[in-house]
């Protein structure tokens, strides 16, 4: 799912610096609000394939000698397919 600047905008009170929650690797986390941002359950068999494909990830970086430290549900993006 992508937004637009404006919804980003609209979401975080036009990047409110009262808003911030956070540093990560790429600049400030704000906390907002998506009113679009719809969230529906997800079953057993999904919710297993999602942990399985993040493992895998897990594992992958790994191999490379790169530990994540900050593996939570938060951190883990899902696609329309996730």
């Amino acid at each position: 799912m992508e937004f637009t600047l404006e919804e980003l905008r609209l979401a975080t009170d036009d990047f409110n610096p009262e808003r911030v929650i956070g540093r990560g690797g790429f600049g400030e986390v704000f906390r907002g609000t998506l009113a679009m941002l719809e969230r529906t359950p997800l079953d057993w068999p999904t919710r297993k394939r999602i942990a399985l494909g993040a493992a895998r990830g897990i594992c992958s970086l790994h191999e490379l000698r790169i530990v994540h430290r900050d593996v939570k549900p938060s951190n883990i993006l899902l696609d329309e397919e996730f």
